[in-house]
C-alpha cells in the first residue's frame, strides 16, 4: 500500500488532480529500484568523457544541472555535438546498459531478482535508449541489453540500424533506430523512436511538423508516412526470430506517441512498447494491451488526447526537488513552468531518486470529457500556429546548407581525439569515428532533383546495407570494438 505522505506529494504534482479523486487504491508501489545502483568504470581523463559522465548523471541519476556545463554545451544544441563528445556520450550510455545487465544477472544468481526489479530496470533501459536516440546512435555500433524471459534475464549483444520514416523534402530525413541481435535465436529486436529533437539534429523540421499538424494527434504524421517501412522492418525481425516474439518498442514524448501508434497498428509484430511521457491519441479506443506508459513529476503532456485502453501505467514520483535541495512537501520547484518542462524533458532521472508506482488503468482513462476539451484546445493552438510552423519549415529547408557548414566548422574546432575504454574489455580502446555522411554529402550516391524527392519512399538503412559479408576480414560483427577503426 502506498505511504500516505507520498500520496500527498502525488496530489501536489498530479497534472489531472482537478476534478479527480486520487486514492491510495489507485497506486501500487514498485520496490527494488535501489538495487539498480550500478558500479560504472572509472571515467577517462578527457574533457569529452568527463562531460559525458556529467550529462549522464543529470539525465539518469538525478544530479543537479551544472550551469557551467549547460553554457559549454549551448552551441551543440544549435549545431549538433562534436564527434568526440557524441562518441563519449554513447560510450557512457553503453557502459550503463552493460552495468545494469550485469547487475541484473548478479541479482538473479543470488536469487534476489524480483518482478518489480525487472520492471524498474525496463523503465531505466527505456530511458537510456531514448537518450541514445536523441544523440544519434552510430550505425554498426553494438551494445548489450538485458533480455527478460519468464523469470530469468540474460545479456544479449545488439547491432544498430538506422531507419528513415520520411524523405528529405523539407529537411534531413527523420530517423529511428533498430537494434537487431547478433544472434537472432537469442532474443527479439528493439526499435527506438526519436523524440522532438534540437535544431541541429536530423529530422528537426519533420518533428516540428509531427507535433503541430492540425487535425492529427502528435506523432501521427510521421507514423503514417513511415508505416510501410516500419511494417517491413518489424516483419523481417520477427521472421528472423522464427516468429517467436515481435520487436520491443521504445520512445519518449513524440517517439512515445509513435511507439503507441505502431503497437496499436501492428500488434502481431510487437511484443511490448515502452512509452515515456507520450501525448495521447485522438482515438479513445486505442488498444494498449502491449503498451507500458511511464510518466512522472508534473508532466502535462500525457493530458493531450486519450491514453490507450488496457495499458500498464507507471508513475515516477521524484524523491527530491529538481534543484537538488531537500524535498519540500509541496515540491514548489515542480510547480513552475520550468519544473513542468523538466518533468517531461528529463525522462526518468529516477533511479534511485524516484519512487515508482503502478497506476490503476481504469483511473488513467477516465475523464474523457476533460481530455476532449484539452484535445480541442490543442487543435486550436495548432491551427493558430501552423502558418508560423510552415514558414519555419521553408526557412529550415533554405538554411540547411548554412547549418551543415556551421556544424562542420564547429566540429573542426572542437573535435579532438578521444579514447574511451570498452566496459567489458579494460584494455580495449574505441577510436573516434567521423560524423555519418548524409545522402547529400555522399559523392557516390546519385542526387535526384527536388522534384523527384517527393516520389521517393522513406529510406531504410539497415545492417545488410552497411555490414560486410560474414567471414570477411572487415566484418565488424565478429571483432571487438577495439578493432573497428584502426589507428
Amino acid at each position: 500500500m502506498i505511504d500516505e505522505n507520498k500520496l500527498i506529494k502525488i496530489k501536489a504534482l498530479w497534472p489531472t488532480v482537478q476534478g479527480v479523486d486520487l486514492e491510495a487504491r489507485h497506486f501500487t508501489p514498485i520496490d527494488g529500484a535501489e538495487n539498480l545502483i550500478v558500479a560504472l568504470p572509472e571515467c577517462e581523463d578527457t574533457d569529452e568523457a568527463k562531460a559525458a559522465r556529467s550529462v549522464a548523471n543529470i539525465l539518469l541519476s538525478g544530479h543537479r544541472i551544472d550551469p557551467g556545463l549547460l553554457r559549454a554545451l549551448g552551441p551543440s544544441t544549435l549545431l549538433g555535438m562534436s564527434g568526440a563528445l557524441s562518441l563519449a556520450l554513447h560510450e557512457e550510455l553503453k557502459a550503463r546498459c552493460y552495468a545494469i545487465t550485469n547487475q541484473l544477472v548478479a541479482l538473479q544468481d543470488a536469487s534476489q531478482l524480483t518482478p518489480d526489479i525487472c520492471l524498474a530496470a525496463k523503465c531505466q533501459i527505456n530511458n537510456i535508449l531514448n537518450y541514445g536516440a536523441q544523440f544519434g546512435f552510430e550505425i554498426q555500433d553494438t551494445l548489450m541489453l538485458p533480455y527478460f524471459k519468464e523469470n530469468s534475464v540474460e545479456g544479449v549483444l545488439y547491432v544498430v540500424e538506422k531507419i528513415h520514416l520520411t524523405g528529405q523534402e523539407i529537411s534531413s530525413a527523420y530517423p529511428c533506430y533498430g537494434f537487431a541481435p547478433l544472434n537472432h535465436e537469442l532474443a527479439p529486436s528493439h526499435l527506438v523512436f526519436k523524440s522532438t529533437t534540437y535544431p541541429g539534429s536530423e529530422g528537426f523540421a519533420w518533428a516540428l511538423a509531427a507535433d503541430m499538424t492540425p487535425g492529427m494527434a502528435i506523432g501521427e504524421p510521421l507514423f503514417w508516412m513511415g508505416q510501410e517501412v516500419l511494417k517491413k522492418w518489424l516483419s523481417e525481425q520477427k521472421s528472423a526470430y522464427e516468429g517467436k516474439e515481435g520487436a520491443i518498442l521504445h520512445g519518449h514524448s513524440l517517439g512515445a506517441s509513435i511507439a503507441m501508434l505502431t503497437a496499436d497498428r501492428f500488434p502481431e509484430l510487437v511484443s511490448q512498447a515502452y512509452a515515456f511521457g507520450p501525448a495521447g491519441s485522438y482515438n479513445p479506443d486505442m488498444n494498449g494491451e502491449k503498451v507500458t506508459v511511464i510518466f512522472g513529476g508534473s508532466d502535462h503532456v500525457p493530458l493531450l488526447g486519450h491514453m490507450p485502453q488496457n495499458a500498464q501505467y507507471i508513475y515516477a514520483l521524484p524523491d527530491v526537488s529538481i534543484t537538488d535541495r531537500p524535498a519540500e512537501p509541496h515540491y514548489a520547484s515542480y510547480e513552475t513552468l520550468a519544473g513542468k518542462l523538466a518533468s517531461h524533458a528529463l525522462g526518468l532521472p529516477a533511479i534511485p531518486k524516484v519512487s515508482l508506482f503502478k497506476v490503476d488503468g481504469e483511473f488513467m482513462i477516465k475523464n474523457h470529457a476533460n481530455r476532449r476539451m484539452v484535445q480541442h484546445l490543442h487543435t486550436g493552438a495548432k491551427v493558430a500556429s501552423f502558418p508560423f510552423i510552415l514558414a519555419s519549415q521553408v526557412l529550415t529547408a533554405l538554411g540547411l546548407g548554412v547549418l551543415r557548414a556551421g556544424r562542420s566548422v564547429y566540429n573542426s574546432l572542437t573535435n579532438v581525439p578521444l579514447a574511451v575504454p570498452a566496459p567489458n574489455r579494460p584494455n580495449a580502446v574505441v577510436h573516434p569515428v567521423q560524423d555519418p555522411v548524409t545522402p547529400e554529402e555522399n559523392p557516390n550516391q546519385r542526387r535526384l532533383p527536388l522534384l523527384f524527392h517527393a516520389r521517393q519512399s522513406p529510406q531504410h538503412v539497415g545492417i545488410r546495407d552497411h555490414l560486410p559479408r560474414p567471414g570477411s576480414t572487415s566484418d565488424v560483427r565478429y571483432r571487438s570494438n577495439a578493432q573497428k577503426t584502426p589507428k
